[in-house]
């Protein structure tokens, strides 16, 4: 992920939200949270030089699960400068912009029985049910309602896409018959004729098949 952090000689320090001053052992602080992100302070607070930097393998969730959930020692927040990348200026996201602010979003769940512990999640990873049943049993704010309004529509658009893409069935390499998605067993060694295959949307391998032609039955 894309961070604004406080370069020292040593480390990176960042901010994930208001009041979250981090502090590294050389005396290189943060403040003030992530531009444009939820707890976003509207300032900014550091000892070292500000820079854009990018932190692989993690998200804006486990940075929010690691700084309101963990007990203890928090694992993200002060790095060696060794664990992350100074971002070029054509680099720097758009922080200000929609789509930042929908990549990042995040929301917290106990479950769906609500008993769980807490978890953050990005709003975009949740399931289509999950994020309509946010819109019509929480309140949110009209900037969270607008993204998860988008994800609902993204998701929609792209399974309709793909179920428009689905393949209809396959052909036996061997004897030519055309066969269900569902099965891996070629009609003609079970005495099936082609119209009686139901056509779905699995896709085997067409190669792994078993053929009465490819049989030896002498």
């Amino acid at each position: 992920m894309k961070l604004l952090a406080s370069i020292g000689n040593k480390y990176c320090v960042f901010s994930v939200g208001h009041h979250d001053y981090v502090k590294a052992p050389d005396g290189t602080m943060a403040d003030g949270g992530q531009p444009g992100l939820p707890g976003d302070a509207g300032y900014r607070r550091s000892s070292g030089k500000m820079a854009w930097v990018e932190l692989p393998g993690i998200t804006f969730a486990d940075l929010i699960n690691d700084y309101e959930l963990s007990e203890g020692s928090r694992r993200y927040g002060v790095h060696e400068l060794g664990e992350v990348s100074i971002l070029s200026e054509g680099e720097i996201p758009d922080f200000d912009s929609f789509e930042w602010k929908a990549e990042n979003a995040t929301w917290g769940s106990r479950g769906k029985n609500g008993k769980q512990k807490l978890k953050y999640s990005l709003i975009k990873d949740l399931e289509i049910d999950h994020l309509k049943n946010i819109l019509l049993t929480q309140r949110v704010s009209d900037g969270l309602e607008k993204i998860i309004s988008y994800w609902i529509s993204k998701k929609e658009d792209d399974l309709k896409k793909r179920d428009s893409n689905l393949p209809v069935g396959w052909i036996c390499p061997i004897c030519g018959l055309g066969v269900s998605p569902f099965l891996t067993i070629c009609p003609c060694s079970s005495g099936f004729k082609k119209d009686d295959f139901y056509i779905g949307d699995i896709f085997p391998n067409p190669y792994e098949v078993t053929c009465i032609s490819s049989l030896d039955l002498r």
